[in-house]
């Protein structure tokens, strides 16, 4: 079942949020470009926002990683997309 939108505000602290956890993963390496990953916070928050499981928000990540920032050796998009699903639940 899909969440509530959040109202402005909280959506706000969210995309924060999640673009802190995408830096701290920084899986490009740019250790300090906080505005690197906030092309996938957006699109990551719909998807939660929507109901997305697990397995949708992996998939998404794999994509653009490999498919966007042209990585192709990472293997942890799911502890990852775990790990943003955990903070998700607990806003």
């Amino acid at each position: 079942m899909p969440n509530t939108p959040p109202d402005k505000r909280k959506l706000k602290q969210q995309l924060s949020e999640l673009n802190a956890l995408l830096c701290t993963w920084d899986p490009i390496g740019v250790m300090g470009a906080r505005d690197e990953y906030e092309c996938l916070a957006g699109p990551i928050l719909s998807l939660l926002h929507s109901g997305a499981n697990d397995a949708e928000i992996e998939n998404y990540l794999r994509k653009e990683i490999v498919e966007h920032f042209g990585l192709h050796d990472m293997d942890d998009f799911g502890a990852v997309g775990a790990k943003i699903r955990v903070w998700f639940d607990q806003f």
